[in-house]
């Protein structure tokens, strides 16, 4: 796997309407997805119906954080290619790698962004050990699935953060690492 930064022009303002828009929906569709998921469950709704809406809500979630709220709010964006010789590229782009054109996130909008990245994985990953733990597997392929996106996200971003030189802080950093290990290893076993 290689990694690459690239950076991008854009302007970013700070804490403003624009910013309250993409926050909002930076959070909406995974507290969307969750309220869907509780309050369905706990009215013993139909499995199928309840896999379908959190599903396709996920999937929407996951391409407007990867693409749009990343980017707007913090200035990264990542994604991977596939090259012609089939090797997996990891694509970084940030605003920081140009620095006469960087103008830093306000800390309150960094900090929704990083805590709703890093919230809603570990979440998801709770009720995932909770039906776990329950035996009650039809609702874990559920779980799993939206950690899925949650966590690919988190690592995407993580290594996309990395990349620009920036810094979350050491427990973030740990975390990315023994998440990308943990990964790997499952592959390379």
């Amino acid at each position: 796997m290689e990694t690459q930064g690239i950076p991008y022009s854009g302007s970013h303002t700070s804490y403003s309407v624009r910013n309250l828009l993409w926050m909002s929906m930076h959070i909406g569709f995974k507290a969307l997805a969750f309220i869907i998921y509780v309050i369905e469950r706990s009215v013993n709704a139909s499995f199928f119906g309840v896999f379908f809406a959190v599903s396709i809500i996920s999937a929407i979630d996951f391409w407007i954080v990867k693409n749009l709220s990343g980017r707007f709010l913090v200035g990264m964006r990542w994604w991977n290619m596939v090259d012609e010789e089939g090797n997996t590229k990891w694509i970084f782009e940030n605003r920081k790698n140009q620095a006469s054109f960087y103008e830093a996130p306000n800390p309150v909008v960094k900090k929704f962004f990083w805590g709703v990245v890093i919230g809603f994985p570990g979440l998801w990953t709770l009720m995932a050990l909770v039906n776990l733990l329950s035996m009650n597997f039809i609702w874990l392929t559920l779980n799993i699935l939206v950690a899925a996106l949650c966590w690919a996200n988190l690592v995407g971003y993580f290594y996309c953060n990395r990349d620009s030189g920036s810094n979350v802080g050491f427990a973030q950093n740990f975390i990315s690492d023994r998440v990308y290990q943990t990964i790997t290893s499952g592959f390379t076993t």
